[in-house]
Parts: structure tokens; sequence; C-alpha cells
């Protein structure tokens, strides 16, 4: 049995206790009864799914939509930009996820828009921290700055959610963007 945990969390903001939601995506709810008995806080909550595929696609491609929203913090595009950004990253995501067959409650849930809203709006996240330097500090190379952060998922997300969605035409104008951006120049 393979389990799935994502959603809106820092893990700096879960070691110190703070009110945590994630989704655990679990093929039953018996193992998603077994593994929520090893989580004991009232501080931190397992919503269940079993949806696998859906939980795993919020989880990912937030990542790519978090380096967009880093780039509007470093150009100073400022708050409405970067409303407008999550909200069409997440009309994509709903996209790519529904052509991949997961639920729609699933990306409407944490592990979608929640992690999505999360990400996008700080700069405790590695991905968004990474758009912003690339932005607004464009004379380092992007190697550069990947060395200098410790994991930038959405980096390495991008060229793979590219080719699948060029590949079946699924339409995702920002994030071509961030993959143009990244990989070339």
């Amino acid at each position: 049995n393979i389990s799935i945990i994502s959603g809106p969390c820092f893990s700096s903001e879960v070691s110190q206790s703070l009110p945590t939601a994630v989704t655990l995506a679990s093929p039953n709810k018996k193992s998603f009864d077994e593994i929520t008995e090893l989580f004991d806080s009232k501080n931190f909550r397992l919503y269940f799914s079993n949806d696998i595929i859906g939980c795993q696609i919020g989880g990912a491609l937030k990542n790519i939509y978090a380096i967009a929203a880093g780039i509007t913090y470093g150009l100073n595009l400022g708050e409405n930009a970067r409303s407008a950004l999550i909200s069409r990253s997440f009309v994509e995501m709903s996209r790519f996820g529904n052509f991949l067959g997961a639920q729609k409650n699933t990306i409407f849930g944490l592990s979608g828009l929640g992690d999505l809203i999360l990400t996008c709006n700080s700069l405790k996240s590695r991905n968004t921290n990474f758009g912003y330097l690339i932005s607004s500090q464009p004379k380092v190379g992007i190697s550069d700055h990947l060395k200098s952060q410790n994991t930038t998922e959405g980096y390495h997300t991008a060229i793979a959610v590219y080719k699948i969605a060029k590949e079946n035409n699924i339409d995702m104008p920002i994030m071509n963007s961030v993959y143009n951006i990244l990989y070339k120049h």
C-alpha cells in the first residue's frame, strides 16, 4: 500500500507545533486510519483521500507556479498580479489533473489549491524564493541560483510537465512561460 501526504505545510511550522492540515491519500480508509494513529497531535490534522494521483499532481505542480510567483516578487509586480497568477495557475493545475484522472475535490482541496496558495505567497518556499532570485538578480545564472538553494523541485518538474502538456495539447501558458524562462532563458 502506497500513501501520499501533501498539503499546505512548511516543515519549520510543523516542528513548532503550529496548526497544520494536510491530505493523506491512501488506497483505502483502513490504511488511512492506521497511518493516522501514528500522528498523535492536536495541531497536525490529516484528511482522507483515495486520490493518490491527484494528491501528487497538486504537490508537484504548485512548485512550478511558485517559481512564477517568486518572479512577481522579484519584479515588484504587486499583489494584484500575484493573485491573478495564482488564480490562473489553479486553472492550469485543474486542466492537467483532469487529463490525468485526478478527482476535482482533490485539486480543490488541501493538496491542490491549499498547497498552491501557501507556496506562492511566501518567500519561505524554496521555489518561490528561487523565482525571486532569478528575477531580482538576473546577472547571476540560473544554475548558480540552483546551487545556492536546498532543493528547487519546480525546476525539474517544469520540464516533465512541459513535455506531457505539449504531447497532449493541454493549455498551460503560465507553465510554458516558466519552462521558457528556466530552459530557454
